[in-house]
């Protein structure tokens, strides 16, 4: 397997392999739904600006491609309490703390119940 000029391919492998996974939904068949789930990291650029993205391992797969670019939907998970219980749910929109990006129109609210069966069926809504 070709590893890009890293000195230890490891790195490389993972980021070749992680893209081959993420460009097969595409090669899917029509009516199979595909949602991928990532944890996202926070870090202070230039020590003061905050980014957050999809957390990778290592710096070579988040600078070898940016994983979001390859997604039209970017929902970010919330959770909030409301009498001292969590209420979990999804942002729909961008902001500092959750560069989350959804097609114009698509979601009504910039946060929605934590539910993919409610995701799917808005998707289905807005692109049929």
């Amino acid at each position: 397997m070709e590893t890009y000029g890293c000195h230890d391919g490891k790195f490389s492998d993972i980021a070749l392999l992680m893209s081959t996974i993420l460009n097969k939904a595409d090669e899917m068949r029509d009516n199979l739904r595909v949602a991928f789930n990532f944890h996202s990291s926070k870090e202070l650029i230039d020590g003061y600006k905050p980014e957050v993205k999809i957390k990778t391992i290592g710096k070579i797969l988040g600078g070898w491609f940016n994983i979001e670019e390859l997604f039209d939907i970017v929902l970010y998970s919330d959770v909030h309490f409301e009498n001292k219980k969590p209420v979990y749910g999804f942002i729909t929109e961008y902001s500092l703390d959750a560069p989350a990006k959804a097609p114009a129109g698509m979601f009504e609210e910039s946060k929605i119940v934590n539910n993919f069966q409610t995701v799917f069926d808005t998707m289905e809504a807005y692109y049929n």
